[in-house]
């Protein structure tokens, strides 16, 4: 599915064996592609850019899980380009090897190269100048990705759901302290893009997220 109104455009691309959304965001005024959260069949992946035309000049990890970085490493050696991920979910890459084998995968290496994401307000990606919301809860590092009135939310917003909170890190005082204060301030109409599942709108989960309880809004 892809959406083409205004500066950027998001491609998502369902791939692999935890159905994990990872997309390119495309700025329509040059072409160039954002990665953010490649999961684990670099192919279908692959195939989506070179479908896009652009060049890939940036690649993002809403949060240090398995599922979206599991091919970050062959991508970022291929566009010669670090991983951005938040500082806090440091550890959690550490021990890829232990979530590999938790889900009986073979080892996942992380790149050569990772630059970790501390207080910046502002993605440090050239022609990407998204607004970095830090909504822990899911884990302590997940950060949500605005761009205009299109949110990549990561695994902490969903489709009438929240991200879990039973894994390491996780807490579900904080991710609903996340999503009241950093993701129901957007405007109603903003589009999200969870890590899993469909798209929605900050307005219809306002109104008919079960997990959401919001009397003040």
């Amino acid at each position: 599915m892809e959406t083409m109104e205004g500066k950027f455009s998001v491609i998502t691309i369902p791939n692999g064996i935890f159905m994990v959304n990872t997309y390119l965001v495309c700025n329509n005024e040059n072409g160039n592609l954002l990665l953010v959260d490649p999961g684990d069949e670099s192919g279908i992946i692959r195939n989506a850019i070179q479908k896009a035309g652009g060049d890939v000049t940036g690649i993002v990890a809403t949060h240090g899980h398995i599922d979206h970085v599991y091919s970050a490493r062959e991508f970022c050696e291929q566009y010669g380009l670090p991983l951005l991920v938040s500082k806090k979910d440091e550890s959690l890459l550490r021990g890829l090897s232990i979530q590999s084998s938790l889900f009986g995968l073979p080892r996942v290496e992380l790149p050569d190269s990772i630059n970790y994401l501390h207080q910046e307000k502002t993605l440090p990606v050239r022609d990407f100048p998204a607004e970095i919301l830090p909504v822990p809860g899911h884990t302590p590092g997940s950060l949500a990705l605005l761009f205009e009135d299109k949110l990549l939310s990561g695994d902490t917003l969903f489709y009438e759901s929240i991200g879990r909170t039973d894994l390491p890190g996780g807490s579900m005082e904080e991710i609903l302290h996340s999503i009241k204060t950093e993701l129901f301030r957007l405007e109603e109409n903003t589009v999200v893009y969870p890590g899993h599942g469909e798209t929605t709108t900050i307005g219809h989960e306002k109104t008919h997220n079960p997990f959401i309880q919001h009397p003040d809004l």
